[in-house]
């Protein structure tokens, strides 16, 4: 990292870390930056499609799934926001992972995604019960994405200790660092000052903020490892704490992962040079576009659902209540045993298979695995609605 590629309008100071090599430290949120009105359309575009979301999850006429839709688009965050990070799991992987009775022949790096997944829920769990973003949280959130995987020696749970350096993969040389966060003793105040912002909302509009905080929280790259991932999950935090969405159907990862060299050149944009209207115009269409995308999957997800309802009382002639129950259940997990789905819907072992049987006769499942115990059924064309 060199200093002449910062400029004067870069929103911080360069402090030197020995070795004649310089650390950024960002200036406080909020910034001084004035939106183009490209990015204000980018903005209102941003905040329509979100708009509309929401209303598409409220109200009577919402598919049931749209509460059977947030695992299974969580799952996919999971998956795309470790993805951005090097794993190599699927989607189907976690899927069936989740389902299967043994937990052999998976990835190695599948406990990576599941602990996505479970940090994401101690956060949603937390912002019901206190609506606000705190330093323990983010920590506690950390420990859980970290526990017992690659990076579990880097301090699960707390701030850095040590210097850190972005470069590029497989290069560990601090002089050919792209970027090199904050040293270590920055950390503490500078997370103070971000967490003040984020629950005070300054007079920002609310998505603007999120935008602002992501790029701090990067910037600030308070942990060891899983930075990326623990600024995602935030995001989605933030959609809830500030009311933006009611209910974590909206996640960024998506639009982030199809060009990562953007997004980080984004990052850095601003950084070296100030480029807030450049991140923020970024940030708004991928909120938009990942609005407009969940909103085609919840309409598929209901017209699917309907046509397989349909499909089952065409083929049973009287169709078991038990059986809209099971279909949600496979909307949640598109991979299903006879054992789980039982306990799912609170039928005996005998009574549940009966109803898959009728499912693989209509075509909703499939066998996706061999033999009679712990058999694994899967609904391909539910899965592909996530894919």
């Amino acid at each position: 990292m060199l200093e002449r590629d910062f400029d004067v309008n870069a929103p911080g100071n360069l402090v030197a870390i020995g070795g004649g090599m310089h650390a950024f430290v960002p200036a406080p949120l909020p910034p001084k930056c004035i939106r183009s009105d490209a990015t204000s359309r980018a903005a209102e575009d941003a905040v329509n499609a979100i708009g509309e979301l929401r209303g598409m999850t409220m109200g009577s006429t919402a598919f049931i799934g749209t509460d059977n839709l947030i695992r299974p688009l969580l799952r996919r965050e999971a998956v795309l926001s470790s993805k951005i990070e090097g794993t190599v799991s699927t989607l189907q992987d976690l899927f069936r992972y989740e389902a299967a009775p043994s937990r052999h022949d998976f990835p190695d790096d599948i406990k990576e995604v599941v602990n996505y997944g479970t940090a994401v829920n101690l956060g949603l769990d937390a912002i019901k019960d206190a609506p606000q973003i705190t330093a323990h949280l983010i920590r506690s959130l950390h420990q859980k994405l970290m526990a017992a995987v690659r990076g579990s020696e880097a301090e699960p749970g707390n701030f850095r200790n040590r210097q850190v350096f972005i470069g590029s993969p497989g290069v560990n040389d601090l002089q050919a660092a792209r970027f090199v966060p904050p040293p270590p003793l920055e950390v503490p105040p500078l997370m103070d000052q971000l967490l003040r912002y984020i629950n005070a909302l300054d007079q920002y509009s609310r998505l603007e903020a999120i935008a602002l905080a992501h790029y701090q929280f990067e910037t600030i790259h308070p942990f060891l490892d899983g930075n990326g991932r623990i600024g995602r999950l935030l995001i989605t935090l933030m959609l809830g704490t500030t009311g933006l969405l009611a209910k974590p159907l909206l996640h960024l990862s998506a639009f982030f992962e199809s060009d990562r060299q953007e997004y980080y050149d984004r990052l850095l944009g601003v950084s070296q040079r100030g480029d807030w209207d450049g991140w923020l115009h970024y940030f708004f269409r991928g909120a938009a576009l990942a609005a407009d995308d969940v909103k085609a999957r919840i309409a598929a997800a209901a017209k699917m659902r309907t046509d397989i309802l349909s499909a089952l009382r065409a083929k049973s002639g009287r169709l078991s209540i038990a059986a809209p129950d099971l279909l949600d259940e496979i909307f949640r997990n598109p991979y299903v045993s006879v054992s789980k789905a039982a306990r799912a819907i609170d039928r005996t072992i005998p009574a549940t298979q009966k109803l898959l049987d009728l499912f693989v006769s209509a075509g909703v499942v499939i066998k996706a695995s061999a033999g009679q115990r712990n058999r694994l059924y899967v609904a391909n064309k539910i899965l592909k609605i996530y894919e």
